[in-house]
């Protein structure tokens, strides 16, 4: 018996400290948070309004990328660009692509049949569809009413340009106009081809979701236009999304009734499209004329959220300024770019790529100073801002950071080649 019951207690000994360890362990794992007195936290009982989480979402800190695709992308050469458009004018006289355009030509009446029920032609595809268009108003619209043809694709291109072309039509100048502004303008036209003594007017549009056309008196020239029952409308577009620019309500809106002169204008604006599939494959040569790609973005228009700092500067433009400035504007010039260089290839593997960051290789405004008095460039700080600002009007330099640092914002192979330049000059 006394075996039976030391044998019960080192048993029971065993468990009891097993089970202690157990527990020992499981508080290691997971440590209890002492209570605390007093009420719940803030934030379990005050919940914030939709409309106070958006105003604080919205006027949080906006972050912008400076991944801008003219820093990674050096701009095109006048060489390069002219190489590209001779080979797209090559591309044009394909013959397949003559027969492709010559199939669109078969669908010329029912194109004006379609005019004339009261509605306007909206043409979308690939490729460029002046040509086919250019055609359309020669052989149809010509004979029959006045052509006004709206460039859309051309910079300036907007609600001048229209009111431009509209007083070359014989005898729209000699129409009365209440004032000068727009809405009388609009009207204007309006009251002119009520009149049926005077033509109908067909409009002939190059890519209407252009930039030029998107301004609120421009769109509201053309849509009210677009809805008179003798005016007609004609245009293009390559913008995949150019449906979004007008509502569903504009695009069915129908034509007005014929209104006596005089009369006010109906109040609803529209356009009443109908869409067709135009795609001739054909290359954009004349809507890229007018365009200079030879810059990203071009000189003077940076993109959305861009600073002018990672804008590009092309080399035609750099030349042109450096050929109009001072000797020594040239000199300090010439000065800054080739510390610039420098500064560039001592970076290494820290080297930019385009010309986001290229203040990081800048000269700070004391030592250019120090250079340009001991090369009797500039031997006063006004005579030094006076020459640079020259070059800053331009945006070829930049100035920023604390001390003044001074910097070029164009790619290393851009500023070796304008170097190149202004040592055949000096």
């Amino acid at each position: 018996m006394e075996d039976e019951s030391v044998v019960f207690d080192s048993d029971r000994d065993n468990k009891t400290t097993g089970h202690a360890k157990h527990q020992a362990k499981i508080s290691q794992r997971t440590p209890r948070k002492p209570r605390r007195a007093g009420p719940p936290p803030k934030e379990t009982f005050i919940n914030q309004t939709a409309f106070d989480v958006y105003f604080a979402h919205a006027t949080g800190k906006l972050y912008k990328s400076d991944n801008l695709i003219s820093s990674l992308i050096e701009p095109l050469t006048q060489g390069e660009f002219d190489s590209i458009k001779a080979r797209m004018e090559a591309k044009s006289e394909d013959p397949s692509l003559r027969r492709l355009a010559s199939s669109h030509f078969a669908f010329f009446p029912h194109y004006w049949l379609e005019l004339h029920a009261g509605y306007n032609l909206l043409f979308h595809g690939y490729g460029s569809k002046r040509s086919v268009l250019t055609e359309f108003a020669k052989e149809f619209c010509a004979s029959n009413g006045h052509v006004l043809v709206i460039n859309g694709y051309k910079k300036g291109g907007g609600f001048k340009t229209i009111l431009a072309g509209l007083n070359q039509i014989p005898g729209y100048s000699d129409s009365t106009v209440a004032s000068a502004g727009w809405e009388d303008q609009i009207a204007r036209a309006y009251e002119f081809f009520r009149n049926t003594r005077h033509p109908r007017l067909y409009i002939i549009v190059h890519n209407i979701e252009s930039q030029g056309l998107r301004d609120n008196k421009s769109r509201s020239l053309l849509s009210t236009l677009a809805l008179h029952p003798r005016i007609h409308i004609v245009a293009s577009a390559d913008h995949i999304d150019t449906a979004a620019l007008w509502s569903s309500g504009e695009i069915s809106a129908r034509k007005h009734p014929t209104t006596a002169a005089g009369a006010d204008i109906p109040v609803s604006r529209g356009y009443s499209w109908l869409f067709h599939d135009l795609t001739t494959f054909q290359p954009y040569v004349e809507e890229m004329k007018s365009r200079d790609i030879t810059s990203l973005p071009s000189q003077g228009q940076p993109l959305p959220g861009a600073s002018m700092t990672h804008q590009a500067l092309t080399e035609p433009a750099m030349v042109h300024v450096l050929a109009s400035v001072t000797e020594k504007a040239k000199r300090l010039f010439q000065l800054l770019a080739t510390r610039q260089i420098a500064a560039i290839e001592e970076g290494g593997e820290r080297q930019v790529v385009g010309v986001s960051g290229l203040e990081m290789y800048g000269m700070q405004y004391d030592l250019l100073f120090n250079e340009a008095r001991k090369g009797f460039i500039a031997t006063s700080d006004v005579a030094l801002r006076a020459l640079l600002g020259e070059f800053m009007d331009h945006g070829m330099i930049k100035i920023g950071g604390q001390p003044e640092t001074l910097w070029i914002p164009a790619t290393k192979e851009i500023i070796r080649r304008v170097l190149q330049n202004i040592e055949a000059q000096i």
